[in-house]
C-alpha cells in the first residue's frame, strides 16, 4: 500500500513538474512573441509573412494613438542623438540587438540584405543595447561588413520604452508612427523582407 502510494506521489510530481516545464518553455523560447507596456496583441512578424496588408496590423477595436510606437533616444557611433519621432512619416524597422548575443548574431545579415533592398524607402535604426563600448561596437560592425545604421541605446531609454528583458527583439514602425509587428527571438529573413513589404503596402 505504501509503495503505491509512494509511485502515485512520484507520479504527481512528475507531471507537477512536466506542466511547469512546459509553461517556461512556452513563454520563454526564441520566437515568442511580446508587447511594450500599454499595447496590445500585436501580429508576430513570421505571422504577418503570411496576411494580407490589412490584417498585418494591430488587432482592431482601439484608436491609433493607442498604438503609437515609444519614442526614445539613440546615439549615432559619432555621439549624435537621433529620436524614433525624427523619422515621423517614413517606415522604421527597430532592432535591437547585442555584439555578444547569438541570435543577433545570426539574424544581421538577414538586415544587412534588407538594408541593401530597402534602405532608400524604409528607415532602419539598429541599436546595440548590450552595454558594449562604442570602440567595440564599430570593431564588430567593421569585421562583419555592415553598412546599415548602427544606434547605441547607452542611456538604456530604449530598452526601458520596449519593455526589452531579452533580445534580440524587432519592431516595425508604419509612417503614422503606430507599432505595425513586435517580435522577441531572431528574424528570418524572408519573414522580415515579408514584413517589410507588408509595411510598404499597408
Amino acid at each position: 500500500m505504501k509503495k503505491t502510494i509512494g509511485i502515485a506521489l512520484a507520479l504527481v510530481a512528475v507531471l507537477a513538474l512536466a506542466f511547469v516545464g512546459y509553461r517556461y518553455l512556452s513563454t520563454h523560447r526564441e520566437g515568442t512573441i511580446s508587447s511594450p507596456d500599454g499595447v496590445q496583441e500585436i501580429v508576430p512578424m513570421t505571422d504577418a509573412a503570411e496576411t494580407a496588408p490589412d490584417t498585418a496590423r494591430l488587432e482592431t477595436g482601439e484608436t491609433a494613438e493607442d498604438y503609437t510606437a515609444p519614442d526614445f533616444i539613440a546615439y549615432t557611433l559619432t555621439g549624435e542623438a537621433a529620436r524614433l519621432s525624427d523619422y515621423a512619416g517614413k517606415p522604421v524597422v527597430i532592432n535591437f540587438w547585442a555584439t555578444w548575443c547569438p541570435p543577433c548574431r545570426q539574424e544581421l545579415p538577414g538586415f544587412e540584405n534588407a538594408w541593401q533592398q530597402y534602405g532608400d524607402d524604409v528607415v532602419f535604426l539598429m541599436v546595440e543595447c548590450g552595454g558594449e563600448s562604442v570602440d567595440e561596437v564599430e570593431s564588430f560592425i567593421a569585421e562583419g561588413g555592415y553598412t546599415f545604421p548602427v544606434y547605441v541605446d547607452s542611456d538604456g531609454s530604449g530598452a526601458a520604452a520596449y519593455g526589452i528583458n531579452a533580445i534580440p527583439v524587432t519592431a516595425l514602425v508604419d509612417a503614422e508612427g503606430n507599432l505595425f509587428t513586435y517580435q522577441v527571438g531572431a528574424v528570418e529573413e524572408d519573414s522580415l523582407r515579408a514584413a517589410i513589404d507588408l509595411l510598404l503596402n499597408a
